[in-house]
């Protein structure tokens, strides 16, 4: 084994770099409103591999705007609460749709698929 992966405690999938936001001050740069996003077969392979190997207690996905790829998502979150990670994270600026049936299909999709902590991001500078 890798002796720098040895303490390998959380994995971070950064699901897309799409984002419905225009933070001046993003860490993550300008974004397109579309683009590509993270192939969710195989970060779902990269949980069950990464969690077998190793004592994961923390998962996060994030993008931009992560649920713009809610499929993508909601199979990684899915895997690591199959994988019993304790803490499945998902951080968003909650904006990604403005049809309510469609937002309270993606609620009940992310409480089915294991996310147990979203943190929603806010440009406060504006």
């Amino acid at each position: 084994m890798n002796p720098a992966f040895r303490n390998l405690r959380r994995l971070e999938f950064l699901v897309t770099l799409a984002c419905t936001g225009r933070c001046k001050r993003c860490s993550e740069g300008e974004h397109a409103s579309t683009g590509g996003h993270i192939d969710g077969g195989a970060a779902v392979r990269a949980v069950y591999s990464l969690c077998g190997a190793f004592g994961i207690d923390s998962l996060m996905t994030f993008g931009g705007e992560p649920l713009l790829c809610i499929d993508e998502v909601c199979e990684i979150q899915a895997a690591a609460q199959e994988m019993s990670v304790p803490k499945r994270q998902l951080i968003t600026n909650g904006f990604f749709n403005r049809d309510e049936k469609k937002i309270r299909e993606a609620a009940l999709r992310l409480a089915q698929s294991g996310v147990n902590d979203l943190l929603l991001s806010v440009d406060a500078f504006h």
